[in-house]
């Protein structure tokens, strides 16, 4: 368990692309706003990534970090992805606020 809330279930390698599958362990299907989840989610996501210094080399070869989130009962609830857009601002790597 990552938190009380989130299970992480794998992870997968492959190509250019590090996925992460979680579940959402206490939320059943129509109890949380997938925009919000997004909207509240990715801004700590990238904000984590792109200023670590152990994954700004992998930001900085092209790699993604993807997020794929399912619900308790193993619904589907999205994917958010932290690319190196999502990172460079003026030559630096922190988040640049953008959003989907």
């Amino acid at each position: 368990m990552l938190d009380e809330r989130t299970r992480m279930d794998f992870v997968i390698l492959a190509g250019n692309k590090i996925s992460y599958r979680h579940t959402l362990v206490t939320l059943q299907e129509g109890q949380l706003d997938k925009q919000l989840f997004v909207k509240t989610v990715k801004p700590m996501l990238a904000k984590r990534f792109c200023t670590n210094a152990k994954t700004i080399p992998t930001i900085k070869e092209g790699y993604a970090f993807e997020y794929i989130y399912y619900d308790k009962d193993g619904n589907y609830v999205d994917t958010i992805t932290v690319v190196k857009a999502d990172c460079v601002v003026g030559g630096d790597y922190e988040y640049t606020g953008k959003l989907p």
